[in-house]
């Protein structure tokens, strides 16, 4: 846990805990960037970065703690996407995709605040888990390496159903342990809500829906 912290810290907390979450999203974005990228391909990005990040994370977590392996794959992930940028720089394909103009971009803006309403609702004023039982558990897994033990259940392993937990201490690790794992939990999945928004109005983008409709279509 922090050390110190004040509710004041708690907005500056999120927002940097939600930078560092999207990041897998953002290199993969920037390190496959050409300019004749198809919007669909953009779109099918969002699910890859977000399934390898969990798996590289579960990985590293079998030698270090969730907590550790969380900031060391973000650290993998910049390396790792500097590199291929340093590499693909002097390319003549390598530049912004002609498909991302501003109505798409602004289409997609617009899907992902949508989405993120609609979850904000259902994970805070609904209380859309069980806290009782996710809280203890994802704090827990922040200490553990793979495969987790369950805190309800001593001695006998977690074999499955700790996805979002996962996320969650992620989450909370990333807001530098400022932020509650009530609101970690939420916050994450209002990430994935977003990012599944994102992903969904590039390919309804790229199949020929160019109204309103894109944004009810993403969520």
């Amino acid at each position: 846990m922090a050390w110190y912290s004040t509710p004041s810290m708690v907005p500056g907390a999120t927002l940097r805990a939600i930078f560092i979450a999207i990041i897998p999203a953002l290199v993969l974005f920037v390190a496959r960037a050409r300019r004749n990228r198809e919007l669909w391909e953009i779109a099918l990005d969002v699910p890859l970065a977000v399934a390898v990040d969990l798996a590289l994370v579960l990985l590293l977590s079998r030698v270090m703690r969730l907590e550790t392996a969380a900031m060391v794959s973000r650290g993998l992930w910049l390396v790792g996407g500097g590199a291929v940028v340093w590499r693909r720089r002097r390319r003549d394909d390598f530049a912004w995709p002609r498909a991302v103009d501003r109505r798409v971009m602004v289409a997609v803006a617009l899907s992902v605040a949508a989405a993120v309403i609609v979850s904000m609702t259902f994970s805070r004023r609904c209380h859309g888990f069980d806290r009782g039982w996710h809280i203890p558990l994802a704090t827990s897994l922040k200490g553990q390496t793979f495969p987790f033990a369950n805190v309800y259940a001593p001695g006998k392993p977690l074999p499955y159903h700790f996805g979002g937990d996962v996320l969650g201490a992620m989450f909370q690790t990333f807001s530098g342990n400022v932020i509650h794992m009530t609101l970690a939990l939420a916050a994450s999945h209002d990430v994935m809500y977003g990012l599944a928004a994102a992903s969904l109005a590039l390919l309804g983008w790229w199949m020929g829906v160019r109204s309103p409709l894109i944004i009810p279509l993403a969520i």
